[in-house]
Parts: structure tokens; C-alpha cells; sequence
């Protein structure tokens, strides 16, 4: 887990959230896990749209893996106030669906394979908010 003041480095990947206690963030947030064939429920759209237009130019987006096009409205957001987006190389993708829509869209700055995402977003980070 993330915490302020962490130091972002290529050796470790921190997650931004904790797991949530069972029967919180149902609904538009996350399916219920009560209910067998629960419709698929974006999220990453609405992730990336609050980003945009809380941190502006300053949001970097950076699409991985996974299934559909969920991300693809959010990242027009991030691009549309300023902000960067990477995403995921097909090649090294176990589901292309999403990197595929994120790419599709033409605003991806970068496409990069899975080992080199956290070396881009160091690079990208000490080049736009130097200490």
C-alpha cells in the first residue's frame, strides 16, 4: 500500500488503495459479489475522468491489461486537461481489450511493454516534478 512520502522506484509497485472490508463499494463502484453474471460496471472511466479534472495536466494515466474498452472515456479526459497517458503493449498484454481501445483513441503518448512501465512513469515523473 502507498503511502505519503513514498519514494517511487522501478524495484517496487504500490498500490494507490487497500482491499475493502466485504459489502463496502458495491454498486456503481463494484459488483456485488452476491449476484451470479453481474453485469460489467466501468469504473476506470470514472477513475480517470475524476483524475483529469482534480490534477489536470498534472494526471498521468497508464492503461494495463485487461478486458472491453473501460478506460477509454477516461483517458480522453486526462489527455483533454493536459494530462499523459501510457499504455500497455499488446504483446506483453494477457488481455489486449483494453490497451487496444486506450491505443485506438490516439492520444497514448507511450506504448510499453509490462517491464518498462515503471521505468517510464519514474522517467516521467522526475521530468515533469523535479526535486
Amino acid at each position: 500500500m502507498a503511502r505519503d512520502g513514498d519514494v517511487l522506484s522501478v524495484s517496487r509497485l504500490r498500490r494507490a488503495f487497500g482491499p475493502a472490508p466485504a459489502g463496502h463499494l458495491r454498486g456503481a463502484n463494484r459488483p456485488d459479489r452476491h449476484r451470479s453474471a453481474a453485469p460489467a460496471r466501468p469504473s476506470a472511466d470514472l477513475l480517470l475522468a475524476t483524475l483529469a479534472v482534480t490534477c489536470g495536466p498534472r494526471a498521468l494515466a497508464v492503461v494495463l491489461t485487461g478486458k472491453g474498452n473501460d478506460g477509454q472515456a477516461g483517458i480522453r479526459a486526462v489527455a483533454h486537461c493536459g494530462g499523459t497517458v501510457f499504455a500497455q503493449g499488446l504483446a506483453s498484454s494477457a488481455h489486449t481489450g483494453m490497451p487496444h481501445a486506450a491505443t485506438g483513441t490516439g492520444i497514448v503518448r507511450s506504448v510499453l511493454a509490462l517491464p518498462d512501465i515503471t521505468a517510464a512513469i519514474c522517467t516521467h515523473v522526475a521530468e515533469h516534478y523535479p526535486r
